[in-house]
């Protein structure tokens, strides 16, 4: 009787680990096989196995097909979660050096305001992933990017309109590097540097100074390409202006409608205090701009 009673065990632990097996592989052919080894492989062999030394235990089995159908549940949930996370990769990862400055930037919204331009409508398609390190180290420059990290100085002091000044004018190396991705023969941001550069540091013959947004495009070519970029979003419509009489400055306003800006997202924008095609700035992020207006323009 006793023989009887633990062969039934048996072959029903039998039939349930294969009951099991059968989910399982059920599973992996409705799902996404890369997810599945990333998030399941321990956890079932681990269950499994819990199951085959405790065979002998009706109840103890019956317990552990709860347990792992709820694990089959809860992996389910995470790989929906992992396929939409990699549908939007659009990621900010902060740090704050010292981590005491956090509570005073969360007074001021200074990096909530970053955040709210990223994960906008206007830009959560470009995927950025970036690191964003806010520092209130003072130095002689005002930010740095490497690695895709930015590092902003002396952040706590900054004003918000110079934060974000230098937010646009630093994430446009995001976009040279990881967005406009080099191509097999060519890399896509060299189109917009051929326009006014033989090289680096040196500039085509005949370029005029008409031909940059600002006296600080002229130093180098990434130069003129950042500052076109914070031209571009703070002052459309005097760009877009300027290239109508112009055609170095129109190849450079198109490059970016074309390339990274596809829907026209600041056409008809202009966000600078004064209005004036006249001012022919040194510096694109010394042009005062109506931050609110600014911010307010990505809620849309």
């Amino acid at each position: 009787m006793k023989f009887r009673y633990n062969l039934n065990l048996f072959v029903l632990s039998f039939i349930s680990f294969f009951i099991a097996l059968f989910l399982v592989s059920t599973f992996q052919r409705n799902d996404n096989l890369e997810y599945e080894k990333l998030y399941s492989s321990e956890e079932v062999i681990k269950i499994n196995t819990w199951v085959l030394d405790n065979f002998e235990d009706l109840n103890v089995l019956n317990s552990q097909k709860e347990k792992y159908d709820l694990i089959i549940k809860n992996l389910k949930q995470k790989i929906k979660q992992k396929q939409l996370e990699d549908e939007n990769k659009t990621i900010i990862n902060y740090v704050f050096t010292p981590e005491y400055i956090e509570k005073y930037l969360i007074k001021s919204d200074k990096y909530l305001n970053i955040s709210n331009i990223i994960y906008s409508k206007i830009f959560k398609n470009k995927n950025i992933n970036i690191k964003i390190i806010l520092t209130n180290k003072k130095s002689n420059i005002r930010w740095t990017y490497k690695n895709w990290t930015i590092i902003i100085y002396d952040v706590v002091n900054l004003s918000m309109q110079e934060m974000l000044w230098v937010f646009i004018h630093e994430l446009w190396h995001y976009f040279d590097i990881e967005y406009l991705k080099k191509q097999v023969f060519f890399d896509v941001s060299d189109k917009f540097y051929y326009i006014s550069w033989n090289d680096l540091k040196t500039l085509k013959p005949w370029s005029e100074k008409d031909d940059f947004v600002s006296g600080y495009a002229m130093t180098n070519k990434y130069e003129d390409f950042a500052e076109s970029f914070t031209y571009y979003i703070l002052s459309n419509e005097d760009f877009r202006t300027k290239s109508e009489n112009n055609n170095k400055i129109k190849e450079k306003y198109n490059f970016f409608s074309k390339y990274i800006f596809k829907n026209d997202d600041f056409l008809n924008t202009n966000f600078k205090e004064w209005k004036s095609l006249s001012d022919y700035s040194r510096d694109t992020t010394k042009i005062n701009f109506w931050v609110k207006n600014f911010l307010d323009y990505f809620k849309k």
